[in-house]
């Protein structure tokens, strides 16, 4: 039994990682997005040429920024969702049941989401599809939100496992999660 809870905390190491390795992706992004926009601030105005396409670069850029800390905001509890309901039970069974309930049907929606965006980057791979005015392909950014979103079915299937296991035991010692409060 030991074991199982050794790869349970294994996997929160590695998927932890990964979300960190993710988010610190999406902030240099950020930070490069904002640096491009005040050189086409300064480029217009001073030197009377505009940047051409950085409206279908930022447009393209978003979508990665957006869908790279989904996961690490589902980690970190940040979101929201049915806190409402598994706050009123906190420490009781009765949360960690609320928990599983609220994960599976996550687990389902984000499954969905995710493969119809994988069935679209496959149709704009084949069919192409591209921004408008500098031809960016866009399949990629819809590959790239599908393994976000199938990371996020990863943490959802983690946290799954963990509250079948505090239902059962009530015993969160056995885990030595990853605290993202710092």
């Amino acid at each position: 039994m030991k074991a199982f809870y050794n790869s349970i905390n294994m996997s929160d190491k590695i998927l932890s990682s990964v979300e960190r390795g993710m988010a610190v992706f999406s902030g240099y992004l950020i930070l490069l997005m904002a640096a491009a926009g005040v050189y086409a601030v300064i480029s217009r105005r001073v030197f009377d040429t505009p940047v051409s396409g950085l409206i279908d670069v930022f447009s393209v850029a978003m979508v990665v920024v957006a869908y790279a800390g989904v996961a690490l905001s589902e980690a970190a509890k940040a979101q929201l969702r049915m806190s409402l309901i598994t706050n009123m039970f906190s420490g009781t069974r009765l949360e960690h049941a609320f928990e599983i309930f609220a994960c599976a049907v996550g687990i389902f929606v984000v499954c969905m989401i995710s493969l119809s965006a994988l069935l679209y980057a496959k149709d704009l791979y084949e069919f192409g599809g591209a921004t408008n005015q500098v031809r960016i392909p866009l399949w990629g950014f819809g590959l790239f939100a599908s393994i976000s979103l199938m990371l996020l079915c990863l943490r959802l299937i983690l946290k799954i496992i963990v509250s079948s296991d505090l239902l059962i035991h009530n015993d969160k010692s056995r885990f030595d999660f990853t605290d993202f409060s710092e």
